[in-house]
This record gives C-alpha cells, sequence and structure tokens, in this order.
C-alpha cells in the first residue's frame, strides 16, 4: 500500500514539483498507513499536506476523507479538540458532495462512528442509528457492510455485545471469502471485545489470536490500541498465553503503544522507589474509551467543586471547550452528574479515595 501511494505520488508531480490535484488521494491513504503503524508525526505532516492540497485544488472528493484521517491521528495523538474541529470540517466537505449518505456510509462511517462515542456524542450516533433503521433502499454490500460494523461499535458502546455479535459474524465470513484481510482484522478485533463483555474469556483470546496472526505481516498497531484500556487487558492475557510457546515480539510491541495511565505510572513510581503509602489492589478500569491527560485534569477540578466558568480560567480554556471536555467525561464514566462521575472515578481508581 505503501509503494503504491508513494509511486502515486511521484508520478502526479510535474517536473517543476507542483503536484496533480489527485495526489492528495496519494498523501491521504499513505498516512493513514503510517497512522496504522503508529508513526503519528509523520502521518499528521502528510495528511496535512493533503488536506492543503485537497483544499487548495477544490478537489472535494478527497477533502472528506482527508479530514476523516487527519481526525483520527489526533484523536490517536490524544487532542480531542483538534479532533473535533477535523471532523468538522469533514462533515463540511462531505455536504458539497452528491450522494451524501453513501459516501459517508462506504468511506467514512466507521471512522466516524469512533469518533463519536471518543468524544462521548452518543446522542448522534444513536441519532445515526435510528435513521438507518428507517432507509428503505439496499445500498451495495460494502456500504452495508460498514454501516453494520458501525452500528455494532454502537451496540458494544451500550453493552449489547449478543446483538453486535450477529452483526458482526455474517460480515467476517463474507469478508474472509472475499479475501479482504483489513475488514478481516477489524471484525475479529470486535468479535474478541464482545466475547470479553459476555465473559467468554476464551473466545475473545480465540478470535484475538486471528486478528494478531493477520496483522502481524503488516505491523499493525492502531487498530488493537485504538480500542483502549479493555484490549489493552486481551492482548496482555493473549501475550501470557503465547509465551508458553516462545518469544512474543509483535505482542510486545503493540502493547508497548498503549500509554500508561497517570495511575498507573504512580503506582510503578512508588514500586520503584519504595516510598509512599502501601499499595492496594488496583481495580481494573472499565471504561471502553479511556479518559485524555486533559479529561483527567477537568474531572480534578470537578471533584474540587469547580465551576466550568473556575475550569475554563484555571486551565485557560475557552467556556464552550470546557463544557465539551465535561460531557465527554460523564458520557465516558456513564454519570448522570458530576457527584456520580467523580464517586465512579474513584471507583475505578482514576481519582485517590477521600481520606
Amino acid at each position: 500500500m505503501v509503494q503504491v501511494a508513494e509511486h502515486a505520488a511521484a508520478l502526479g508531480t510535474t517536473p517543476v514539483g507542483l503536484p496533480h490535484a489527485m495526489v492528495g488521494s496519494a498523501y491521504i491513504y499513505h498516512a493513514d498507513v503510517l497512522r496504522e503503524w503508529n508513526r503519528l508525526d509523520e502521518a499528521l505532516g502528510l495528511v496535512l499536506q493533503a488536506v492543503r492540497l485537497s483544499e487548495q485544488t477544490e478537489t472535494i472528493v478527497t477533502l472528506y476523507i482527508g479530514y476523516t484521517v487527519l481526525m483520527r491521528v489526533y484523536l490517536a495523538r490524544g487532542e480531542l479538540e483538534a479532533a473535533r474541529s477535523a471532523f468538522q470540517h469533514a462533515e463540511e466537505a462531505l455536504a458539497k458532495t452528491y450522494y451524501v449518505p453513501y459516501r459517508r456510509d462506504v468511506y467514512v462511517i466507521v471512522d466516524w462512528m469512533q469518533f463519536w462515542l471518543a468524544s462521548g456524542e452518543l446522542d448522534r450516533a444513536t441519532h445515526w442509528a435510528e435513521e438507518l433503521a428507517q432507509q428503505t433502499n439496499v445500498p451495495s454490500p460494502l456500504a452495508r457492510e460498514r454501516q453494520q460494523v458501525a452500528r455494532s461499535r454502537l451496540l458494544l458502546a451500550q453493552k449489547r455485545p449478543t446483538e453486535a455479535l450477529s452483526l458482526l459474524e455474517p460480515l467476517q465470513v463474507i469478508a474472509e471469502q472475499q479475501e479482504r484481510l483489513s475488514h478481516v482484522i477489524e471484525l475479529k478485533v470486535l468479535q474478541a471485545l464482545a466475547y470479553q463483555m459476555r465473559q467468554q474469556e476464551q473466545e475473545a483470546r480465540s478470535a484475538l489470536a486471528l486478528a494478531v496472526r493477520l496483522a502481524e505481516p503488516e505491523g499493525y498497531i492502531r487498530r488493537f490500541v485504538d480500542e483502549g484500556a479493555p484490549m489493552e487487558l486481551l492482548l496482555s492475557q493473549l501475550r501470557e498465553q503465547e509465551r508458553k510457546q516462545g518469544s512474543t515480539p509483535y505482542l510486545d510491541s503493540v502493547l508497548a503503544a498503549f500509554a500508561p495511565s497517570p495511575r498507573h505510572e504512580k503506582v510503578e513510581a512508588r514500586r520503584a522507589t519504595g516510598t509512599g503509602h502501601p499499595l492496594r489492589e488496583e481495580p481494573t478500569s472499565a471504561l471502553l474509551e479511556p479518559l485524555s491527560e486533559r479529561e483527567l485534569e477537568v474531572l480534578r477540578l470537578l471533584e474540587q467543586g469547580a465551576s466550568n466558568q473556575e475550569i475554563a480560567q484555571g486551565l485557560v480554556l475557552a467556556l464552550s471547550t470546557v463544557k465539551s471536555h465535561v460531557r465527554t467525561v460523564l458520557a465516558k464514566l456513564e454519570a448522570s452528574n458530576r457527584t456520580q462521575a467523580v464517586k465512579r472515578a474513584r471507583t475505578l481508581g482514576l481519582l485517590p479515595d477521600q481520606p
């Protein structure tokens, strides 16, 4: 894929160095591979080039895909506000094209669903699913698959793993028959998460083991890391199982890409120095999407009883940005108010217990 993208970019560049409008597409797909390999700085630079080129040449057909890849890079970097801005630009660009629902569902709906869930916009995700249920026209098989994958992600976020599996299993069979390996990997990863949610640990590890075997030759990293803490736990269990047969360099590299939580870092520091209070058993986070560093800062201020205005002043943020962070924190913690969010965060070990 990378070689094809690089060759296309070279062919599309004129002798005086001016790229053809469609070179933006090559940059976009190259950037997405770099993102998947977790080379996020390189991916960011390349996709920004693609977006600028698409804007300059008014190549709208690639612009919304470029902004969607940019959104995913920012999400991987933990920059939620930048991801939100990229998503808004993607929506605006897509609105300028023909056949909007079809284009959206074939090319970007799964990525958009991941963004809605990561940013706590469950209502937006649910509204899309409700609209989908009202559709009467049968889309192309690929569009239908992408819709079902997006729906399965929503179902997992709603803790409805059995319904998610009912969508995923037939899709996997078809993807395997058509040898669309990247989609097979994606589907097996989601199946593993669904089995994990049903506490079917052996089935979860089996599904994940197949995904890992297919992903290793391609060097996939973000395919697993973007699923957050539940996937990290599953991968750790799989590595423990696989190490009985020998070394696990690929699993080691994937697990190393997961960012340690602040709580984990503090615990490791106390273990290393021998200082601090005696360690207790750490609770396992049940969050489908972990809190970003900025969201944890907001959470700590919520614990202190700070208002939105006080948080904005303390963190030097716009009030609208603070409100968005608070909504996201509540959504990720599945809390209906601030008090409930703080209580759940303490239970999960995200905040220290009250003295």
